[in-house]
């Protein structure tokens, strides 16, 4: 599955964003990427949350991933 868009947020950074149609309660989606960095990186490299937006009925539900760190 294609993201949907990718932007540039000033204080966040890189923004990748997927649109699901529908999806059932029990169903997942695992949507993966691969990062390659210009420069070696040297020590830690952090990433943030991802978070997953729907909406059931009149109520939004808003899920969010843990952090993923690398190295260190």
């Amino acid at each position: 599955m294609q993201p949907h868009a990718v932007m540039k947020h000033p204080k966040k950074g890189l923004m990748i964003k997927w649109n699901i149609e529908t999806l059932e309660a029990g169903d997942e989606r695992v949507l993966s990427y691969r990062m390659k960095s210009r420069l070696p990186i040297l020590g830690e490299l952090s990433l943030p949350a991802a978070s997953a937006r729907t909406q059931v009925g009149n109520k939004v539900v808003i899920s969010s991933s843990n952090r993923a760190s690398i190295g260190g």
